[in-house]
């Protein structure tokens, strides 16, 4: 799934994953029905992108904060993650 389906064009910040080979397939799921709010097949779809590409963005958003606070999250759960902004040049 792109990440022009899962945002608005007037999302700036994007969150990436980066793949980690320590962590279950089931834990990463989880963690994005949890933090994301993903369906279980979307959740799927992110997690064997992240493993298949080496990272994904799995939620954008036009706020920064909300970018940061959900990277903590991930973080949290031990999840490699970080916010880019997608409109920087």
């Amino acid at each position: 799934m792109s990440s022009k389906k899962m945002g608005s064009r007037k999302d700036r910040y994007a969150v990436i994953v980066h793949n980690s080979d320590d962590l279950p397939f089931d834990h990463v799921i989880q963690t994005f029905q949890m933090i994301l709010g993903h369906e279980l097949t979307q959740a799927c779809n992110c997690a064997q992108a992240i493993h298949n590409r080496g990272s994904y963005v799995v939620k954008s958003f036009g706020n920064k904060e909300y970018a940061d606070a959900t990277v903590e999250l991930l973080v949290d759960y031990e999840l490699d993650a970080e916010v880019i902004d997608i409109k920087k040049k």
